[in-house]
């Protein structure tokens, strides 16, 4: 734009002196014709006055020779001439006379002047043409008459003389006005034009100068080495990089010196001979650097001038780095191809204005494209051809409406390759286009057949355990309440060992009886949903738990306090009695002999979250991360070394899920236990835990 806009004011200025140029060659016509025109005039009113000093003179030489006639009849030739031309001369200044260019300068006064004298030149001429031999009375009166005639004479002389100094000062008057209007006129152009095109060019000139100076000073401050010669190698211009870099190496180069020996850049005289017929080259070379060897690469442009090549311009780059982020992409290329390999996944993405979907070589793979039938990329109805049938119409949908909604696209689909089906686990998400503002979507889509084919085959291994368990429960439920009924119709103490066998039997059946419930319990965990929550309170909860294990509490001298602030929680009570119940109960269990049991309650909101701690200063135990994940499996125990069947933490485990919650473990041996329950709210006021302190609930 600045190229162009210089343009237009060279334009405008060549303009601008043409007009100046035709103004003062149209002033200097002007002036050249007034000149002229003034010079002709004073020409002839020089000639007017020459003519009419002559004609003066010309009267007094007639009336001599008229004198010598009269002494001399000889020389009356001579009388006719001069009377000839005195009488033309005199025509020639009379207005009479309408070919004479002089008469046309006569005024009123010189024609009244020139009709008197006219007649005193005629009687004069008459007088002697009619006497040849004068008298005395013919002399007095030529003299008389030729006093009245030099007298006009005279007078007309004055008037020309009057008409020339007239016309001189007009001229003069009329030349200084000229000569104002025209400088008038130039200074209005420069006023006008010139002078604001001038400050534009003086203004563009320095920013131009700026520029050089600025382009000079990033070329000067560039790492790049940049140097141009011409044909015959001599140093043209060149930047301090390129310099420097000969000065290092004992060469104190300058404009104008031959570099032809000193081609330490990795230029070589063949490089310049290309260049030199017209070739634009580009290679790379290895050079030795105080840092080691590093990778640069040369640019070389010929330099024309009106079409012809007067020179080469070279320009050195350390592309070290780039190389190096060049093999570092690669290698990154090739570590995600392999970890989509390992992890059986590929990346995709979607240009959506074009519908040109782009996959990685992998995904290529799982879609099971063939060699030949690979393209740069998909279109929408190609990857749905793709898709099973019945799996369309959900893919079509959850798409489309990730792109509506602007949420992401999760969804698993079949493909069926050589009879065989595939599942694929597919994500993604919209994004904004770079410049245009088009959407577009990008994800990943991985083979998860293998864990489809195995979460089935769980499924179906659980549905079977289930039935099992229902059987075995269903088919345990009777006899095992015969024999407790058959035990109470025992009557004690006939027989002391029958007596402990049969407490023995009623014993076990009792805990089989406990344990088939618990299993059912555990299965009916699983069939419940939201809607059957209902808003459960927590204090409560605690009152049933202190009379449910009074007796325990009573015995162990334990101390419960309780902290309080979120006294609602949703779910289901019977979990949650349950819940509190096995957790107090583990506390009371696994209490230390040696220190007096406290148990500390609290419930609170965490931002999004209600938490349940159930601290203790129990024995604890040694928490490894193996025995951590073991806790809460079936028949896991916080100690090896109590009583009971194993179930209680496993329940609260599954009744806490069942819930959509979850529980963690925190425990130091001789130090103490903490159960951590953790459950999604949004429906409470959320209040830190230390906003209140604990309350003891009693022993």
């Amino acid at each position: 734009m600045r190229i162009k806009a210089e343009e237009n004011y060279i334009k405008n200025f060549s303009k601008l002196l043409l007009l100046i140029g035709a103004c003062v060659l149209l002033f200097c016509t002007g002036s050249i014709y007034l000149i002229s025109l003034y010079f002709s005039k004073v020409h002839d009113n020089a000639r007017i006055v020459n003519v009419s000093g002559q004609q003066r003179t010309l009267s007094q030489q007639v009336l001599k020779e008229a004198y010598k006639h009269q002494l001399n009849n000889n020389n009356y030739w001579a009388l006719e001439e001069k009377l000839l031309v005195w009488r033309q001369n005199h025509q020639q200044l009379s207005s009479d006379n309408s070919n004479s260019r002089l008469a046309k300068y006569n005024t009123r006064i010189t024609d009244s002047i020139y009709g008197r004298i006219s007649k005193t030149q005629d009687q004069i001429g008459q007088l002697l043409v009619d006497h040849p031999k004068l008298t005395k009375a013919n002399l007095e009166e030529i003299s008389r008459l030729e006093a009245q005639y030099l007298l006009g004479m005279d007078t007309i002389v004055q008037e020309y003389q009057k008409a020339h100094e007239k016309s001189l000062g007009q001229f003069k008057k009329i030349a200084i006005g000229i000569i104002l209007f025209f400088i008038a006129v130039l200074y209005f152009i420069l006023l006008i034009f010139v002078r604001p095109l001038i400050q534009k060019l003086r203004k563009n000139l320095e920013e131009r100068n700026i520029r050089e100076s600025r382009n000079q000073a990033v070329i000067n401050n560039t790492k790049d080495a940049i140097w141009s010669v011409d044909t015959e190698l001599n140093l043209l211009t060149a930047n301090t990089s390129y310099l420097k870099n000969q000065a290092e190496k004992g060469y104190d180069l300058k404009e104008g010196d031959n570099i032809k020996g000193l081609l330490l850049f990795g230029d070589s005289l063949k490089d310049y001979d290309a260049v030199f017929k017209g070739e634009s080259l580009t290679k790379k070379v290895n050079l030795p650097t105080e840092m080691g060897y590093r990778t640069f690469e040369l640019y070389f442009y010929p330099i024309y001038k009106e079409k012809e090549i007067v020179g080469c311009c070279v320009r050195q780059a350390d592309i070290t780095q780039i190389q190096e982020t060049f093999k570092r992409l690669e290698r990154g290329k090739e570590e995600l191809k392999e970890a989509q390999q390992i992890a059986d996944f590929g990346n995709w993405y979607w240009n959506i204005k074009e519908d040109e979907i782009y996959i990685s070589e992998h995904l290529n793979n799982i879609f099971g494209i063939p060699l030949d039938r690979r393209k740069n990329y998909l279109t929408y109805p190609t990857l749905m051809n793709l898709i099973h049938p019945d799996d369309r119409e959900a893919y079509d949908i959850s798409l489309k409406n990730s792109l509506k909604e602007s949420v992401p696209h999760d969804i698993v689909y079949r493909i069926e390759i050589g009879g065989q089906l595939k599942f694929i686990h597919q994500k993604g998400r919209t994004f904004e286009g770079n410049d245009d503002g088009h959407l577009r979507m990008a994800g990943t889509a991985q083979d998860v057949t293998k864990t489809i084919i195995a979460n089935q085959k769980i499924e179906n291994q659980n549905k079977e355990l289930e039935n099992f368990i229902y059987i075995l429960s269903h088919n345990l439920k009777r006899p095992i309440a015969n024999i407790l009924a058959l035990q109470g119709l025992y009557e004690e103490g006939d027989n002391p060992i029958n007596d402990g066998i049969i407490a023995n039997i009623k014993s076990c059946c009792e805990a089989l009886n406990t344990t088939i419930k618990d299993l059912n319990l555990s299965l009916s965990l699983k069939e419940i949903s939201k809607e059957d929550f209902t808003p459960v309170d927590i204090c409560e909860i605690l009152d049933d738990i202190q009379v449910l294990l009074n007796k325990d509490i009573i015995e162990s001298k334990a101390k419960i306090y309780t902290k309080i602030t979120q006294d609602k929680i949703m779910g289901i009570k019977s979990y949650f009695v349950n819940i509190f119940y096995n957790l107090v109960l583990n506390s009371l269990k696994y209490r230390n002999p040696e220190v007096p049991l406290i148990i500390k309650i609290n419930v609170f909101q965490n931002r999004e979250q209600i938490v349940i701690r159930i601290e203790d200063n129990g024995i604890g135990m040694r928490l490894t991360p193996e025995r951590k994940k073991k806790i809460f499996d079936m028949y896991g125990r916080l100690s090896g070394k109590s009583e009971g069947k194993g179930l209680g933490l496993y329940l609260v485990k599954t009744q806490v899920e069942a819930m959509f919650g979850k529980i963690d473990v925190e425990s130091e041996l001789n130090i103490g236990t903490t159960m951590i329950l953790h459950f999604k709210t949004g429906i409470n006021e959320n209040i830190e835990e230390e906003d209140l302190n604990h309350v003891y609930l009693g022993n």
